[in-house]
């Protein structure tokens, strides 16, 4: 039943990232089923995440911050300090669409520490992203570029360049800000070189957008 659970939450994974939102729900609820009987939490918890996730891209707010409380809960519950982190994030993007950027900061900064803690490189690379963006947000573009900076220089160090295409997006976001269009323009580029050379096919199309192609 274990091992049941993690194959059927990888395909819903699959599905999820491919837009199929309502076949993903189907292999999540199916693996959560599984996960229980199996008493396996961790899958358990990473179900909850999915739910929230899909939740949140079909702007149900509410129900994807529902779900991500109960991720965290499990998490803190078999110790996972990954998923905890992971879970903090989520709730802390919720707390930043719903303009509660102080509350976004603080759950996003104890998802930083974790990683930090546990030596997630990724992790912390992909949390200083998020908190650069919470910046922007408020206002605060010095403290969104250092942010943006120190998450680029790991990215680079460990060849992570899906997040060396969202620090450019970041500074082109600020660059935005701050109505320097054309050299947002630019950083946009580089953003859409490394999506399409990280392989993510969402990200790029968006960024096409953005640029205007």
């Amino acid at each position: 039943e274990s091992l049941a659970a993690s194959c059927l939450t990888n395909i819903g994974f699959y599905h999820s990232i491919k837009g199929n939102h309502k076949t993903a729900v189907r292999f999540f609820k199916s693996a959560l089923n599984a996960a229980k009987k199996s008493r396996n939490k961790r899958v358990s918890a990473i179900c909850m995440i999915n739910f929230g996730v899909i939740s949140q891209a079909e702007n149900d707010y509410d129900a994807a911050a529902e779900y991500y409380e109960k991720a965290l809960e499990i998490a803190e519950e078999i110790g996972d300090r990954r998923d905890i982190a992971v879970s903090l994030i989520n709730i802390g993007n919720i707390r930043c669409h719903k303009a509660e950027y102080d509350e976004a900061l603080n759950c996003c900064m104890k998802a930083l520490e974790i990683s930090k803690e546990i030596g997630h490189k990724r992790g912390i690379s992909d949390w200083m992203v998020e908190i650069g963006e919470i910046y922007i947000k408020k206002g605060d573009t010095a403290e969104a570029a250092d942010y943006f900076k120190r998450a680029l220089a790991i990215a680079e160090e460990i060849g992570y360049k899906y997040c060396e295409a969202n620090c450019m997006k970041g500074f082109g976001n600020i660059r935005i800000r701050e109505a320097d269009y054309e050299k947002a323009l630019d950083y946009y580029g580089q953003a859409l070189k490394l999506y399409e050379e990280s392989g993510s096919a969402a990200e790029a199309e968006s960024m096409k957008k953005t640029i205007g192609e």
